[in-house]
């Protein structure tokens, strides 16, 4: 049981380069920019799904108030190549070194990351199952039964109608659990891997 998806924040902006920034936003497209920047209300959205998935950062107007903002997310695949094996903090932790460097080569933003905070994580247990996986259909359910009150709104989404490939999600807007069948992850990253299907 380690981390999946996370989400980072409160990093400290010591310079960025807007101009570069504009010209990646009109050469590769994975740069948006909304508003002028500088001290007045901005939006900066840099979309990489290489390294890191989305790096955001900005200025609201709140009254005679100016909040700055700042959000980095990242997931195994960004670090691994896949998304079959989990990590801890401390990879996680020694991989932001690496996307810190490549932020500031790449896309000229120079974070400071000393107080960074996780605003989302995912946790992640990947289990290797015996039979295929729509025979666990029934105990899922009864286990999605046992979780507390506050994870009852149910949503049971059928990913794959034909093979009975069902997704569970039970949760509110806090804290979520999800249960899926990572077969076709297993297969991209293996493609030897062989599971009877359901």
């Amino acid at each position: 049981i380690c981390l999946d998806k996370i989400e980072l924040d409160n990093f400290g902006v010591l310079e960025k380069d807007m101009e570069h920034l504009r010209t990646l936003e009109t050469m590769t497209g994975k740069v948006s920019i909304d508003g002028a920047g500088g001290t007045r209300v901005y939006m900066i959205h840099i979309k990489d799904n290489s390294v890191f998935g989305d790096l955001l950062i900005g200025c609201n107007q709140y009254g005679n108030r100016r909040i700055h903002y700042t959000s980095l997310s990242l997931t195994p695949t960004n670090v691994r190549g896949h998304n079959c094996d989990n990590l801890t903090w401390a990879e996680y932790d020694r991989y932001l070194q690496y996307v810190m460097t490549y932020i500031r080569r790449k896309y000229r933003i120079h974070l400071k990351h000393d107080n960074k905070r996780i605003k989302y994580m995912e946790i992640n247990c990947n289990i290797s199952l015996c039979a295929p996986y729509a025979e666990y259909d029934r105990s899922v359910r009864l286990m999605m039964s046992f979780l507390p009150k506050t994870l009852r709104s149910d949503y049971v989404q059928r990913s794959n109608p034909k093979k009975d490939d069902n997704t569970y999600l039970r949760g509110n807007q806090r804290m979520a659990v999800t249960i899926y069948n990572k077969s076709a992850q297993m297969r991209q990253k293996n493609p030897e891997y062989k599971q009877e299907e359901p």
